[in-house]
């Protein structure tokens, strides 16, 4: 049995003991960004005013052993948000927790009033790979968001310049509408874009990178690349349940 949590804050023990465990999961499904959860765990204790707030969903089994986590940026002014991480235990079986948690995701976010669920993922083209090895996973990713109707952004340079404050990697901007159906505005997808780069990388709005890809989003609504996976949505389940 898979249940999911979301953890409001570290301020009691339980929380505490959760966010242990996402900090022992954290450094085996990303070892190359170590840091990134001790940045997570700041955000988390609060203090410095910000235009966004940290998400943090648990999955959880009857024993309350935590089996896997992901973690959101949401922009309220904006009603965005974007996917930062998830990950699941990965000695552990997968047995659906990656959905459990992404539907409990779009659970929250959609009682939130939000209009849309961003996220990144590598590309499945071999031309725009930087290391060519990951083309069978990457497919794989995407075939999961088809699921939920989550389409890659297109005519942006998003997938085509290579993204000097991650290394060079290019991705796929990927759009979930909530279930609503319908692509971003311009303007939408201009805001997000331009807050989340500050938020993600601490690129300011007048980033010469930030620049060429917010400018390169012109088309009104914004275009999504065409399903490319046949793949099956999932039956609706409430998933979601508080921590405190």
């Amino acid at each position: 049995m898979i249940r999911v949590r979301r953890l409001f804050d570290l301020g009691t023990e339980a929380e505490q003991r959760y966010f242990g465990a996402v900090r022992d999961i954290f450094p085996r499904v990303f070892p190359a960004e170590p840091e990134a959860i001790d940045r997570i765990e700041a955000l988390l204790s609060g203090g410095k005013a910000r235009d966004f707030e940290v998400l943090l969903l648990i999955a959880e089994n009857e024993n309350r052993a935590v089996l896997g986590f992901d973690a959101m940026l949401y922009f309220p002014e904006i009603k965005a948000a974007y996917l930062y991480y998830i990950a699941s235990d990965p000695d552990r079986p997968a047995r659906g927790i990656g959905g459990a948690l992404y539907e409990a995701s779009r659970e929250f976010l959609t009682a939130r009033g939000a209009k849309a669920l961003y996220s990144d993922t590598g590309p499945d083209e071999l031309g725009k790979l930087k290391d060519p090895s990951g083309l069978n996973l990457n497919r794989k990713r995407l075939r999961f968001y088809e699921r939920y109707g989550a389409l890659p952004v297109a005519g942006t340079l998003y997938d085509v310049l290579p993204n000097p404050a991650n290394e060079d990697y290019r991705t796929l901007l990927l759009y979930d509408s909530l279930g609503r159906e319908k692509p971003p505005s311009r303007a939408d997808l201009r805001s997000f874009v331009t807050r989340m780069f500050r938020a993600q990388y601490g690129l300011r709005a007048d980033d010469s990178y930030t620049k060429q890809i917010v400018d390169s989003i012109r088309d009104d609504p914004v275009r999504l690349r065409p399903r490319r996976y046949r793949t099956v949505p999932p039956a609706p389940r409430s998933w979601l349940r508080p921590v405190k």
